[in-house]
């Protein structure tokens, strides 16, 4: 009789204890549907476009000249989106005056490192790119170093023989030196891939002021194969780089010169793994609206 109650005792805590736990919620897989997007990349196309593909939405649409410098996960990175340039140099800050003997790079797809990320305790001239006109914003000088109590920028222009200390104690930001002050907009981590202006090399020597797709969080392959040939065994089979941003790019589309129009590369399409990690493919379809305005990239795309 003993061993009954004992045995019933115990079903009773099982049972108890089981209570007080919620019950598993099945993960709902994703509908794996064909998604379109089009994006508006407003006049001159100088609008920067943020997109989250497991989403499908619209994260934030920016304009690239209310930022100078950023700061995620440790990485420190000029404003890439508004065609920044830099070059290092190792004389006195008061002695440096001009751009005699330097050289510039946009630090897009001929760099080694993180995209448009700069080093720290380094000097650097920077051009500070074209405002949304054209007009150039001219030549600044900036230096920055890690300090216990956060970041310490240097900041001046050009022709300035001191500098002012800016202390940034934010742990990741996106930040104005010219307007001093902080911006809330998605860092890298936060997109899976933005669309706006950038310098990049379109061959070996030459840089060049394109429209194209930056890689956040994501990571992707490019693929010589129509968007309908693209399965999911490829998931199996492919190779992502994290550190290179610019695998779409710009070069999905082409200028027709007799035609006078964009025209979208047929047979390319794209594989990307997304933030939360789910694989899609990706093609473009269009860079026109409705009414024959250019600077309005449309994609379709599918969970795999």
């Amino acid at each position: 009789m003993s061993l009954l109650k004992n045995s019933l005792f115990l079903l009773f805590t099982c049972f108890l204890f089981s209570s007080c736990f919620e019950p598993d919620e099945p993960v709902q897989p994703q509908p794996r549907l064909n998604k379109t997007a089009q994006l508006d990349a407003g006049f001159s196309k100088q609008e920067l476009n943020y997109f989250s593909l497991d989403d499908n939405k619209l994260l934030a649409t920016v304009n690239p000249m209310d930022w100078d410098i950023s700061l995620e996960d440790s990485i420190f990175r000029i404003n890439g989106f508004r065609s920044m340039a830099v070059a290092p140099f190792e004389g006195d800050w008061q002695e440096t005056t001009d751009t005699i003997g330097l050289q510039f790079k946009y630090l897009t797809s001929d760099y080694d490192k993180e995209i448009w990320s700069i080093l720290p305790n380094t000097s650097y001239v920077v051009d500070f790119g074209r405002d949304n006109d054209y007009n150039s914003l001219g030549y600044y000088k900036l230096s920055y170093q890690f300090d216990s109590d956060g970041l310490t920028v240097l900041f001046s222009r050009l022709e300035d023989a001191s500098a002012k200390t800016n202390k940034l104690n934010q742990d990741e930001f996106h930040y104005s030196l010219l307007n001093e002050g902080y911006i809330d907009i998605p860092f890298f981590k936060d997109f899976d891939i933005a669309f706006g202006k950038y310098t990049d090399l379109i061959n070996e020597q030459t840089n060049y002021l394109v429209y194209g797709c930056i890689l956040g969080a994501s990571r992707a392959k490019k693929l010589n194969t129509p968007f309908e040939g693209v399965t999911e065994e490829v998931k199996d089979t492919i190779s992502l780089d994290p550190l290179d941003k610019t695998v779409i790019g710009w070069d999905w589309k082409w200028y027709d010169l007799d035609g006078g129009q964009y025209e979208v590369v047929d047979g390319v399409s794209y594989i990307i793994k997304s933030k939360q990690s789910f694989i899609y493919k990706l093609r473009f379809t269009d860079f026109y609206n409705n009414t024959g305005i250019s600077g309005h990239p449309t994609f379709e795309f599918k969970l795999l």
